[in-house]
């Protein structure tokens, strides 16, 4: 882990810190606390990070989700309590993203076809698509370089709620796999166990991992007293505590260009294609690649529920997604041409 502390501005302390996880890289700034305190922090904090990456690193053998894709269906893969909760959610917002997002999309089917105008394919990771113009640039706060649990469902859906604005095939799998329409795994809530639906089916936490792990953050800064703080994972996944020491907010730029975010006390996830235009997004309905120039930008709460919206909301067609985001209270999508 790099880790910096800065007393050169006397009205605030900054600590900054930053180390690799999930094939990307996590930064983050928090103030006003002592360097004792901020080193202790954000050693927990990437205890945390790397206790999930455990479980949801795919390409990881002794990982909890290859161990689930390696059973290919034919038996019940026992979870903890926490995994089990995440599945329980991502079947949810599988159901409320009318499929758009979807944990099984990578699952066995033809996949070397881009949709858009995406040049190249790759497999799916949890890198993100460096939608942000990078951590440096948005705090330097101070001298300093650089840069609660996941809830229920209940606060998180409801009609009427985000709003969108601008800037700037048929369904079906490979033999084995799952169909776009069916979910990729089922719960059995009495042994808390998961057993995947097909031979094929394959669970990957691409497209919400960096905002689950966030999300999982903030409970530490809460406890560690912290009012003002902003971690940056993969230039695609924001969360901020309070505003900036020195202003009324975080501003976060696009690295497209436009208005920089605003962000107080919320969570901002960018989804689109790599800047070198790497596609890594699946839609689920056709199973091919996402190429759209268009990126996806989403505004709310929870760092987890934004990367997921974000995600399902790029893979959608545009006509779907004001109807998919007015399911969602409290979270706002931009749509952000590169």
């Amino acid at each position: 882990m790099e880790f910096e502390y800065s007393r050169a501005n006397p009205r605030v302390t900054v600590a900054f810190a930053s180390f690799e996880a999930m094939h990307t890289v996590l930064e983050g700034v928090v103030t006003d606390l002592d360097e004792p305190a901020a080193r202790q922090l954000f050693a927990s904090i990437e205890t945390r990070v790397r206790e999930i990456e455990s479980r949801l690193n795919r390409h990881d053998p002794a990982s909890l989700f290859a161990r689930i894709n390696a059973s290919r269906g034919r038996e019940a893969v026992p979870l903890d309590e926490g995994t089990y909760v995440l599945l329980q959610l991502a079947e949810l917002f599988r159901r409320t993203t009318d499929g758009y997002f979807d944990l099984a999309a990578l699952s066995d089917r033809s996949v070397g076809s881009v949709t858009g105008s995406g040049s190249v394919t790759e497999t799916g990771d949890m890198a993100g698509s460096g939608g942000m113009a990078g951590f440096g640039g948005v705090t330097g706060v101070g001298g300093a370089t650089g840069p609660e649990g996941v809830a229920g469902p209940g606060d998180k859906t409801g009609p009427g709620g985000a709003t969108g604005d601008r800037r700037g095939a048929a369904s079906g799998a490979a033999a084995g796999g799952k169909m776009a329409d069916t979910p990729g795994c089922v719960l059995d809530p009495a042994t808390r166990s998961v057993r995947l639906t097909g031979e094929g089916v394959r669970l990957d936490a691409g497209g919400f991992g960096k905002g689950y792990a966030l999300e999982r953050i903030r409970p530490l800064l809460t406890e560690a007293g912290v009012r003002r703080a902003l971690f940056n994972f993969g230039d695609s996944s924001v969360m901020s505590v309070g505003t900036h020491p020195l202003g009324d907010c975080w501003p976060v730029g696009a690295a497209a260009g436009g208005e920089p975010f605003r962000l107080v006390g919320s969570s901002l996830s960018i989804s689109g294609l790599h800047p070198d235009g790497r596609a890594h997004i699946v839609d689920p309905m056709s199973g091919r690649w996402v190429g759209r120039r268009t990126m996806v930008a989403v505004e709310g709460r929870s760092a987890f529920l934004c990367e997921v919206l974000s995600t399902a909301l790029y893979a959608a067609p545009e006509e779907r997604r004001a109807t998919i985001a007015a399911r969602f209270e409290g979270y706002r999508y931009t749509e952000i041409e590169m």
